[in-house]
């Protein structure tokens, strides 16, 4: 089980989403010819008859995918492997802020950053930005979670904004969670309530926690962030 989700989350978070999108700007066959044949060979246990049938149809060698041998792992650059985290870095904290503000279009700036200059390429495809651009000066909504020092043209205000309707639904959840625990805690309810309503109760006090958790973890996002600006 472990094993299938792994190479599940391997296929539709870092083949599909990541190295797919780039490949559609920097095509290299080689490569993509590599990551797609093993990819096959580690999924065949799991789904052998789809699996089997793709690589009958691409004709790869004239052979059947089942008398393959295991792909061996190859040595990989290990500093290019760190750099590429910290783009997916930047990338996801730019969707973040982008689609919870309901902004796009816009402009990603640093004042020294060779690392943002190499990859401006990159960065524009996976993000959707304007641009990435060099100045000496600026403000905006900083990356938190970068250790490059840049920031994105949102406005202050725009920012505080969608904070005070962060800091409202948090107020919201934490009163139905009151409610909900309020609700367990009662002697009465425990005892006359039917056992599957009370089961509901708990998996809806555990929804709501995790909610909530997840609400602070956002609020904190943005109040750094703004803190910078």
């Amino acid at each position: 089980g472990q094993a299938y989700e792994q190479i599940y989350q391997f296929i539709w978070s870092d083949l599909a989403d990541w190295y797919i999108e780039l490949s559609k700007s920097e095509l290299n066959i080689d490569v993509l010819n590599y990551v797609f044949e093993n990819t096959l060979k580690i999924t065949h246990p799991f789904a052998p008859y789809v699996t089997e049938t793709i690589w009958e149809t691409l004709d790869w060698q004239g052979k059947l995918l089942i008398g393959e041998k295991w792909p061996k792992i190859k040595t990989a650059d290990k500093k290019r492997s760190e750099e590429f985290k910290e783009i997916q870095t930047i990338v996801r904290e730019i969707r973040h802020l982008q689609g919870h503000l309901s902004t796009h279009n816009n402009t990603l700036y640093f004042k020294e950053s060779q690392f943002l200059l190499d990859n401006k390429k990159i960065l524009l495809k996976l993000t959707g930005l304007k641009d990435v651009r060099q100045v000496s000066s600026g403000k905006g909504l900083h990356l938190s979670n970068t250790r490059e020092e840049c920031w994105i043209d949102i406005e202050e205000q725009q920012a505080k904004n969608y904070i005070h309707k962060l800091v409202k639904s948090r107020e919201d959840r934490k009163k139905v969670v009151e409610k909900l625990q309020a609700r367990l805690d009662s002697k009465n309810y425990q005892k006359k309530a039917p056992k599957e309503l009370v089961s509901q109760t708990m998996e809806q006090l555990r929804t709501e926690k995790r909610n909530l958790e997840r609400l602070e973890s956002e609020i904190e996002t943005f109040e750094h962030a703004l803190r910078q600006l």
